[in-house]
């Protein structure tokens, strides 16, 4: 016996993630933009747009400017449980571009804060490189 044959919808469902819009938020750098999904009204586009604008001084658009945060907003610590010793991971050796790129990110981090030197760690990992869609590592 035969199943009966699956009724095809004349309207596709749409897709389930919507399609994005690039939109520059300050003409005199078009480096700095925003997506912005594709299924909004105009005026709402043109709203939400608009907001971003003129609130673009609160996104971080690089390293230097996110500065410092104050302890007592956020504080980072380790959880470490003093029973286990700690364990110190071999030292890995990298490609020289890779080198280089690992080189120039601990740079920039270093620069604006957000990490400093240890001096004699025992807890030690090491670097991870990841691919970027966009060919950056």
């Amino acid at each position: 016996m035969e199943d009966p044959p699956i009724e095809q919808e004349d309207d596709p469902k749409p897709p389930t993630i919507e399609p994005l819009r690039e939109e520059i938020l300050d003409p005199s750098d078009p480096d700095r933009k925003v997506l912005v999904g594709s299924f909004l009204s105009n005026d709402e586009r043109e709203h939400l747009v608009a907001f971003l604008r003129n609130n673009k001084d609160v996104f971080a658009w690089s390293h230097v400017d996110m500065p410092g945060i104050d302890p007592s907003v956020a504080c980072h610590r380790l959880n470490v449980d003093p029973n286990h010793p700690p364990h110190q991971q071999r030292q890995r050796r990298f490609a020289p571009e890779r080198n280089q790129i690992i080189s120039d990110e601990v740079d920039r981090v270093l620069e604006v804060g957000f990490i400093r030197d240890v001096w004699c760690p025992t807890w030690i990992s090491n670097v991870v490189v990841v691919a970027k869609k966009k060919g950056k590592w």
